[in-house]
């Protein structure tokens, strides 16, 4: 099976939960599948993409900039959440599809809530590794958003 490993966070080296997470998965993973990664450029040298190499395909894109102001006040109004608007690349959505064509991907194997985006509307498997609180407060913040009735408390 074509596994991608999509993820926010170069895995390399595995100096934090998450990162290790991914490193082991991925080496795991290796052992009897073909594995790609494809994440942001952040903390990825030429050495530890060395590493990660032995065990997978790399693909970076670059991090998105830093939202400003302005877009911060305006996600305060929207039903995304505001990780999803800083992780939104044009260039990273274009590589995941590209990678998915390309490499004949089975499976996208999602790291982050806020990566999930790039794995929408791909004719494979999706999986989303649920690995820390975010998906919880995500998940809260659109129920509270979406419940009319809870509004009307505080009107």
């Amino acid at each position: 099976m074509k596994i991608l490993f999509i993820s926010e966070s170069f895995p390399f080296p595995p100096d934090s939960g998450s990162k290790a997470r991914i490193w082991y998965f991925i080496q795991g993973l290796a052992k009897s599948h073909e594995v790609f990664l494809l994440t942001f450029d952040g903390g990825a040298t030429p050495e530890f993409i060395e590493q990660v190499e032995k065990y997978c395909e790399v693909y970076l894109c670059r991090t998105p900039a830093p939202l400003n102001p302005p877009t911060k006040l305006l996600n305060f109004f929207s039903f995304t959440p505001l990780g999803v608007w800083r992780r939104k690349s044009k260039e990273f959505s274009a590589a995941v599809r590209k990678v998915v064509e390309e490499q004949s991907i089975d499976c996208i194997f999602v790291v982050e809530i806020w990566m999930a985006q790039y794995a929408f509307d791909l004719p494979v498997y999706r999986v989303i590794d649920k690995h820390n609180i975010e998906f919880v407060r995500a998940e809260r913040r659109l129920n509270v958003l979406a419940n009319a009735a809870y509004w009307k408390e505080f009107l």
